[in-house]
């Protein structure tokens, strides 16, 4: 495991708090970018962040972020290949023993890490334990993990002292159809950054030569849940509708090349 922002440890804080992601420290990463946000309109002074996630910095301009702003971040070095749960485990349990924490909070909708927060935060007399689900997944294929997840989670339901989720469908598939006590937190944003601002708009459609162009754009992650492939079924009907029509997508992920050559083809 490595540690990133040491030097933050050495300032007194009056509560410490780690926050549990599921991925890498990434700049592109919904839940990441959520924290940041978060952070950086919160006085940071009245306590100490701690960060870990099960992968690695793959942008070294969010990890110096969160590090000004008092955090302290640890990664697994988790890659394909190797035992994500076993390395998550190990991980937490080595950090709630280490660290006395006040708050545990889980940003993952992933069943078996909440669970894993959860047990290690009453293990270790953690007051706050809350779990924030930021998805909503589909079932699961294997029965006898829909099983585990459904032990998991009734475990979860009865040790986890807050509720959160990014959306009511996130919420149902975390906590279940029935439960009702989770509190809705919108995935807020600064729009002062991205409000509307005729010389930029003029400048980059020169620069891309979509001058005289309707056009569609979207930013995300090119991975499952933004759903890339639907976009490009609903573009090639409108493409009917208006010829000189043209879709951009920023971003970068794991089924870039896969939405890329979709594209191609249409």
């Amino acid at each position: 495991m490595r540690q990133y922002g040491k030097e933050n440890l050495k300032k007194l804080k009056k509560r410490n708090i780690l926050a549990i992601f599921a991925d890498d420290i990434t700049s592109a990463g919904g839940t990441c970018v959520f924290l940041y946000n978060m952070l950086s309109h919160m006085d940071c002074q009245a306590f100490c962040m701690h960060i870990y996630a099960p992968g690695k910095v793959v942008s070294k301009q969010m990890t110096d972020e969160f590090i000004k702003l008092g955090a302290v971040i640890y990664t697994g070095g988790w890659e394909e290949g190797k035992p994500v749960r076993e390395i998550v485990w190990n991980d937490l349990e080595y950090l709630t023993g280490l660290h006395k924490y006040d708050v545990i909070h889980v940003n993952t909708s992933k069943v078996w890490i909440n669970y894993y927060a959860c047990y290690l935060g009453v293990k270790n007399n953690i007051p706050k334990r809350i779990v924030h689900s930021h998805n909503a997944l589909l079932p699961r294929i294997k029965p006898e993990v829909q099983k585990q997840d459904d032990i998991y989670r009734e475990y979860i339901l009865k040790n986890a002292t807050n509720f959160l989720a990014c959306s009511v469908k996130a919420a149902k598939w975390l906590y279940g159809l029935q439960f009702r006590n989770y509190t809705i937190i919108n995935n807020g944003i600064d729009l002062e950054k991205y409000k509307y601002n005729k010389d930029i708009r003029i400048r980059y459609r020169k620069e891309l030569g979509i001058e005289d162009k309707f056009v569609i754009g979207h930013a995300g992650r090119f991975v499952k849940q933004k759903n890339h492939t639907f976009l490009i079924d609903i573009f090639k009907e409108i493409t009917i509708c208006n010829e000189n029509s043209i879709l951009l997508m920023a971003g970068d992920g794991e089924l870039f090349e896969e939405i890329k050559y979709k594209a191609e083809v249409y």
